[in-house]
């Protein structure tokens, strides 16, 4: 899991390129616990704390951009 320190820092470039790969990764978490494949469910709701993470930071900067 990527700390919010680290989030910050990174260009909307890359917190962009690191959602879509996150929303990838939940994806296949969900398909995998409905298989009873995934060991650590928990691993899901970390997944979905970093994208929620990742949209405020995206917000936040179109909020600043727009001002």
């Amino acid at each position: 899991m990527t700390a919010f320190s680290d989030l910050e820092k990174k260009s909307d470039e890359e917190l962009r390129e690191l959602l879509c790969a996150k929303q990838d990764e939940i994806r296949r978490l969900r398909f995998k616990a409905k298989e009873n494949q995934l060991s650590d469910v928990s691993k899901i709701k970390k997944i979905k704390k970093e994208i929620a993470q990742i949209q405020t930071l995206l917000t936040r900067s179109k909020d600043s951009q727009e001002q």
